[in-house]
């Protein structure tokens, strides 16, 4: 077994600011966007991490270098399969320490370093490159968005809070999961507003998505952001929480009308 500590909150910091003063042409931020797995020393190495508060994940997990493995292609191909990956590794994390920066910080700039600069930063320009490192390597601010903005947080918040625990059907375990993982609009559109906190809003929207796919064809990106705007403007979020599932997806029903453009 790994064990894998979670860092002070001191260290969180330190690492935030050292990043956040950087130029991007120094050697530090060049760590954000470059994993030479052969001399790659972890970014928290020197930093105090929490002797109590760790987790312990089975060698078979990890590849060379304490490094889990984690697949990428620099695009969203392999985020379903990773996903599931991560919250079974984290499977006892209760919410509220699913929301510590203390844990998701550590991971990103130890051991899923590689992962995160291989998804993430390849394709970012040296104008947003800054960004994307305070979103993707940090957990920070509104914890709707950090949630599904960190790197590995968002594979676990997003399996979370799509997985189906009450069947022992893995396809149907885990169809929701898959479903908001064919399109980025949909987890930024769901999950970074209110009604994504509704379990019948999101199991709605996503239930719809797959008994409808020939509805989202074309312009698919466009459709979704539409709809899901429309429906939280719908009577309102305090509305919407009082339906159940089924309603939800007639109202989602009567929208796609207007969202739907042949």
């Amino acid at each position: 077994m790994y064990q894998i500590k979670k860092l002070k909150e001191s260290s969180c910091e330190k690492l935030f600011n050292d990043m956040n003063n950087a130029d991007l042409n120094d050697n530090l931020s060049k760590s954000y966007s470059e994993h030479k797995i052969l001399d790659f020393k972890s970014l928290t190495q020197g930093l105090d991490h929490i002797d109590g508060a760790s987790f312990d994940v089975d060698n078979r997990f990890f590849s060379s270098y304490h490094q889990l493995n984690l697949n990428t292609d620099g695009n969203g191909t392999y985020d379903f399969e990773n996903a599931k990956i991560i919250f079974e590794l984290f499977n006892d994390l209760s919410p509220s320490d699913a929301n510590d920066e203390r844990l998701w910080t550590r991971l990103t700039h130890d051991h899923c370093h590689k992962y995160v600069v291989e998804r993430w930063m390849k394709s970012s320009s040296a104008k947003d490159k800054k960004t994307q490192i305070k979103e993707r390597f940090f957990f920070r601010g509104d914890s709707k968005a950090a949630r599904v903005r960190n790197g590995i947080a968002r594979l676990w918040w997003i399996a979370y809070l799509t997985v189906n625990l009450n069947t022992k059907d893995d396809k149907e375990k885990w169809a929701l999961t898959e479903a908001i993982f064919e399109s980025q609009d949909f987890v930024t559109s769901i999950l970074e507003r209110d009604l994504g906190t509704y379990t019948n809003v999101r199991s709605g929207i996503l239930e719809f998505y797959l008994d409808n796919k020939d509805l989202f064809k074309n312009e698919k990106g466009k459709k979704i952001q539409r709809l899901v705007k429309d429906i939280n403007n719908y009577g309102g979020v305090s509305l919407l929480a009082l339906l159940n599932k089924t309603q939800v997806k007639n109202i989602i029903s009567e929208l796609m009308n207007k969202v739907n453009v042949k």
